[in-house]
């Protein structure tokens, strides 16, 4: 029911939306120690988020935080959704705080992983260039030090991707090679400094149409 809602949300009435709220609710209520029930609990904050209820999506989201603190994935979450509630309402201080605690809290979910990079799109979005860029920067550092520091490899693998999408967005490849190239001086056997390669040699052929330099990176 969720997943149809979410493919039709125009045409979902109200009373679509409040019957899948109260079976998701009876999911909670029931079997509360059930693991799936924190992500219950989340599709229903959810579903008053994308209605614009916002007082109740934020009463519901807390839910998920105080009654279900060891579900990390969907405490992440429940923060993040908060958080861009409020920056909805332009209270740009209360919505760094849950992003704050977003990072401190939950460091090893995805969702903390993805907050540098959703905040400079976002200030971007906005036309905020100086605060983007600034941003960006914090972001890169962040996603080069993780790829430093991750104990593991799909870690690294993940920061990479989200470093990469960085230097797509302010398209400064010359940058962005200098920076990939770094990766594979510090980390030569790694996976990651293979993937580097590659997003070296795809940036000299799509991106700089170099396919000369494109073919050396490739055999390297």
């Amino acid at each position: 029911k969720y997943e149809r809602i979410l493919r039709r949300i125009d045409s979902t009435t109200s009373e679509e939306f409040e019957e899948l709220i109260v079976d998701l609710r009876k999911l909670v209520i029931g079997y509360p120690s059930w693991s799936n029930s924190a992500f219950a609990q989340l599709r229903i904050a959810n579903l008053y988020n994308i209605q614009g209820k916002y007082d109740k999506a934020l009463s519901e989201y807390k839910k998920v935080i105080e009654n279900f603190p060891t579900s990390t994935a969907a405490s992440a979450q429940a923060l993040f959704a908060i958080a861009t509630i409020y920056q909805r309402r332009d209270d740009e201080q209360t919505a760094n705080k849950y992003f704050n605690r977003v990072q401190k809290e939950y460091p090893d979910t995805l969702v903390a992983l993805n907050i540098p990079l959703y905040l400079a799109r976002y200030y971007k979005s906005k036309g905020r260039i100086e605060k983007s860029n600034l941003a960006y920067d914090e972001a890169i550092q962040k996603y080069k030090a993780i790829i430093d520091e991750a104990p593991d490899e799909k870690e690294a693998i993940l920061a990479l991707d989200y470093l990469t999408r960085c230097y797509d967005d302010r398209e400064k490849w010359d940058e962005a090679i200098v920076s990939l190239r770094s990766i594979i001086d510090r980390h030569p056997k790694s996976v990651s400094a293979q993937k580097a390669l590659l997003i070296i040699a795809g940036i000299y052929e799509i991106k700089l149409k170099s396919k000369e330099k494109a073919k050396a990176v490739y055999q390297e």
